[in-house]
């Protein structure tokens, strides 16, 4: 049945017979049919934007901020938001979680400009995005740009938009999953006919080709498509016709992996050809050598060799590398001496000699027509198994491969020019031992992870130890009441009752604002407690837990309050505890100060404090 749908949704997007809006409106009938999208209402809130958004740059936020300017200044009218479409999140994990990780990189790239997720999201705009995203940055306040203040919902038709939504037509993410490209083949069909549609810059078009392609499509079709739909695309014509003009199977079969290790020799055989050039002084008869090897690799990599103007076939991309050390020597292709010539032909700087490798040695113009050997590479040979070389360069005209061992003497291995061939890349890495004073840096008494660790370990112990001397506090003598509430079930002296928070401790970063902590060795903790039990009707989970600390209730009556924070330095320890202030009954509800009747008590000794002065 997905496979039968899938087949379906492609055929519509793909009929190039058909005008994208038309093919658009099937598309979508098709979708509504097959139960794969519906209409209903959405609040910007509710909303992120498609990562596949204008070939997956998404949105810029400064036309953002412009397109909703304009609107602005026009005055907003929610009737202007028509052919709404999203895409809903997709419920897989890795997928959701990197459909909203692409939109919290644009929310921290724009710098402020756009808002952040919020977590009440469930779809993704593939149309309507600039002004749902100014919707949204306006709904969290975001900054305009150039300093220009904070964003507002001052526009009474724009408050509307935001609190109440308006209908969208929302695609199942099992549309999406059937036709990764569904969102960028709608999204170019709007934008393309909308007259606020931002149009497809060159470079947008060219990451959606490149997108379309990583979905599965040929560079051709790919191409094709950007030019059929983006109806408003700023290309360089030329640039597509050279594309969709060359036979683009050929680029195609290059991406195989059966191709990968000649695409990597002429690789290294153009950066080897490249560094001939710089180091001949980047003249412009080496230049013109350097071009026709190029051509030459070009047109052997796609077997085109018929079509090049020399109509040669050329044997290996050794042969085109031994071609082009010949031209390097003598710029007359054919290596025939120019000696001879006229003046003529002489001061023709296409045939004259060159002496860019008339200082060679036989070593030098080995290593030029073995590419793959670059200094300091690493290099194996089946003579030698089990060992990995690195070629340390040239000793009179031998090339010099060194085996280092872990606990011996290097092996130094020296091959003359007509075995270079034998030595291959190895991607393997040499082993090597760490030195005793930097390994000492990463071990037990030298990490300063390890160290650290070790010190929150035992302040997370002495903590549980101060809890078992120091909480007098627990179901001995205590009611735990529903909801959160502690009652006594026998009475207490003044300072009898002691309350001990036992939590997870977690160092605490420099500057970080902290509700509850405690200090050990220097440092400070956060302390975050252990999961409470909430629910008494229930079976309780078996996480959770009752620590007396955290069930204290809170009042603003200072008659009511009987528990007091007292900080207390225990066995090394500042940490804070609730200790009964008064007598307390049997029967007695604890209660501790509110933070507002907390605020009060310090305004009124900050008042006395000045009268006294």
């Amino acid at each position: 049945m997905e496979e039968k749908l899938a087949a379906e949704i492609a055929r519509i997007m793909d009929n190039t017979e058909v005008q994208p809006n038309r093919k658009l409106d099937r598309l979508v009938n098709f979708l509504k049919e097959s139960q794969l999208a519906y209409t209903t209402t959405l609040r910007p809130a509710e909303l992120l934007a498609h990562p596949h958004n204008r070939g997956g740059s998404m949105l810029n936020p400064l036309d953002v901020h412009s397109k909703g300017q304009k609107l602005l200044d026009l005055g907003f009218r929610p009737s202007l938001l028509t052919d709404s479409i999203a895409i809903e999140l997709s419920p897989l994990e890795d997928k959701r979680n990197e459909q909203i990780r692409a939109n919290t990189d644009l929310s921290e790239r724009s710098n402020g400009l756009l808002s952040p997720v919020l977590g009440s999201e469930r779809a993704m705009t593939v149309s309507s995005s600039h002004t749902t995203a100014y919707l949204k940055a306006s709904l969290m306040k975001c900054k305009r740009p150039n300093s220009g203040g904070s964003l507002s919902l001052e526009d009474e038709c724009m408050r509307d938009a935001v609190n109440q939504g308006w209908p969208w037509l929302l695609i199942s993410w099992r549309a999406e999953a059937m036709a990764p490209n569904l969102p960028a083949f709608v999204q170019m069909v709007l934008n393309s006919v909308h007259s606020v549609g931002l149009a497809c810059q060159e470079i947008e078009a060219a990451q959606q080709v490149a997108l379309m392609c990583t979905s599965g499509s040929t560079v051709k079709d790919a191409v094709n498509s950007v030019k059929d739909l983006a109806l408003t695309v700023a290309v360089g014509e030329e640039t597509f016709k050279a594309i969709t003009a060359w036979d683009l199977q050929d680029l195609d079969r290059l991406k195989s992996a059966q191709h990968r290790q000649a695409l990597l020799q002429a690789e290294q055989i153009l950066e080897h050809g490249y560094q001939v050039y710089r180091d001949a002084g980047e003249t412009p008869a080496v230049q013109r050598a350097l071009g026709r090897m190029m051509v030459r690799l070009s047109l052997l990599l796609t077997k085109k060799e018929k079509y090049g103007r020399e109509k040669v076939m050329y044997e290996s991309q050794e042969k085109v590398a031994q071609l082009f050390a010949t031209e390097a020597l003598n710029t007359n292709p054919s290596g025939a001496s120019s000696a001879g010539g006229s003046e003529a032909d002489e001061n023709r700087e296409e045939d004259r000699p060159l002496n860019l490798l008339g200082g060679m040695s036989v070593g030098e113009q080995a290593l030029l027509q073995n590419p793959h050997l670059k200094k300091d590479g690493k290099y194996v040979h089946a003579d030698y198994p089990d060992k990995i070389f690195v070629f340390a360069g040239l000793e009179n005209d031998e090339a010099k491969f060194v085996h280092t061992p872990l606990f011996a003497s290097p092996d130094i291995v020296m091959t003359s020019p007509e075995h270079f061939k034998k030595w291959k890349v190895t991607r393997l890495p040499v082993p090597s031992v760490l030195a005793a004073d930097e390994s000492v840096k990463s071990t037990y008494g030298g990490s300063a992870v390890l160290n650290d660790a070790k010190i929150l370990a035992d302040g997370q112990q002495q903590l549980f130890q101060i809890f078992a001397d120091q909480n007098t506090g627990d179901s001995s003598c205590l009611h735990f009441i529903h909801p959160t509430a502690v009652y006594t079930s026998e009475s207490f002296a003044k300072e009898k009752l002691r309350l001990i928070p036992l939590a997870n401790m977690t160092r605490a970063k420099e500057g970080q604002k902290l509700s509850l902590w405690v200090e050990w060795n220097g440092n400070k903790y956060q302390l975050s407690p252990f999961p409470q039990l909430k629910d008494f009707g229930e079976q309780p989970k078996k996480t959770d837990t009752i620590v007396p600390f955290y069930w204290i209730k809170t009042t603003s009556s200072e008659e009511e309050v009987n528990m007091v924070v007292q900080w207390k330095t225990v066995a090394g320890m500042k940490l804070p505890m609730l200790v009964n202030n008064k007598k307390v009954a049997k029967h007695t509800m604890l209660m501790q100060a509110s933070k507002e009747l907390l605020q009060k008590q310090e305004k009124e000794k900050g008042s006395l404090k000045r009268k006294a002065t």
